[in-house]
């Protein structure tokens, strides 16, 4: 029998691959029922606010265009066996997820469920891009 050896970068284009459907169903039932939110009047108020937009973008529209330049550069330098880019889209990403996460829980005091998995899986994909780089300390 043979093993598939699964390493850093299959876990990181997992969760690259679900925050990336998350962001893209945030896009296509925008204020209809969100199945993946727990509470939706707190779902519908963090989208919503003032920081559900940045210069004029909705923010799951911003989230599904990096998940997917991410899954694009985590693949091709899997394929390549570099990781340098992946790393800083990742620091990026990880940047954006601390902000979102400041914002609901200290600014607008209401947490979206799927907000959170999307936030906590960039800051996890982070912590992986950061275990495999060649900058790591092994």
């Amino acid at each position: 029998m043979k093993y598939i050896k699964i390493s850093f970068t299959h876990i990181i284009l997992l969760l690259v691959a679900i925050s990336l459907f998350l962001s893209a169903q945030m896009v296509i039932q925008s204020n209809e029922d969100n199945f993946f939110c727990v509470d939706e009047t707190s779902c519908n108020q963090v989208q919503n606010s003032i920081y559900g937009e940045i210069m004029g973008f909705k923010v799951n529209k911003l989230g599904t265009i990096g998940f997917t330049l991410l899954f694009v550069a985590f693949l091709i330098e899997y394929k390549h066996k570099k990781k340098t880019l992946s790393l800083g889209l990742s620091t990026l990403g990880a940047l954006f997820a601390l902000y979102f996460l400041y914002i609901q829980f200290f600014v607008l005091k209401t947490l979206c469920s799927q907000c959170l998995i999307i936030d906590f899986s960039m800051l996890l994909i982070f912590y992986l891009a950061i275990k495999q780089s060649p900058f790591s300390l092994k």
